[in-house]
């Protein structure tokens, strides 16, 4: 009907909520439209649907709430120790991983070069690949035994300090990242 109150305002209506003058003129309008009528008896319906019980469980007796308490607390432990149990099982799975893991890793290692004693036949060892033409500054960087000159060990006093080398071979101007 024309001049219907809005949905919000008869739900409002039906909860108690409008003031008396309104709650007046919403009444005769109920009277002379049908469809307000049964919008307004259908909120209340629905309110009522939705009212507590007379049997909630703050009314059931003390000994009754007792033994619902109880029996969730049991469940709830019972379920956390499901979850903790879970929690153990893939942490194990984990560390299995983790040291399979590690084992591959340690032969790989083994496997290509740890266990291996010295350079293969068919290659000629390093100090022999140091192309004397080179500057000393380079070639103590590849060998420094080749550049300290024949019979000379890394641990050589005799041997000239590799600093030594290439700060006088820079200084020189030969060969440099400056030339």
């Amino acid at each position: 009907m024309y001049g219907c109150p809005t949905n919000e305002r008869l739900s409002v209506y039906a909860d108690g909520e409008v003031g008396p003058a309104e709650a007046g003129a919403i009444e005769r309008h109920l009277a002379a439209c049908l469809r307000c009528a049964a919008e307004v008896a259908e909120v209340r319906a629905l309110r009522q649907l939705f009212a507590p019980s007379a049997a909630t469980p703050t009314s059931w007796p003390a000994h009754v709430r007792q033994v619902v308490h109880e029996q969730v607390d049991v469940m709830l432990a019972a379920q956390a120790d499901e979850q903790a149990a879970e929690q153990q099982s893939l942490l194990r799975i984990a560390r299995v991983l983790t040291a399979v893991a590690a084992c591959v890793l340690l032969a790989a290692g083994v496997w290509l070069g740890v266990g291996r004693s010295g350079p293969p036949a068919d290659r000629p060892p390093m100090a022999t690949l140091v192309s004397l033409d080179r500057p000393a500054w380079e070639q103590t960087a590849v060998s420094p035994t080749a550049a300290a000159g024949p019979g000379a060990s890394a641990g050589d006093e005799s041997a000239t300090p590799s600093a030594e080398w290439i700060v006088a071979d820079l200084s020189a101007g030969r060969g440099g990242p400056a030339d």
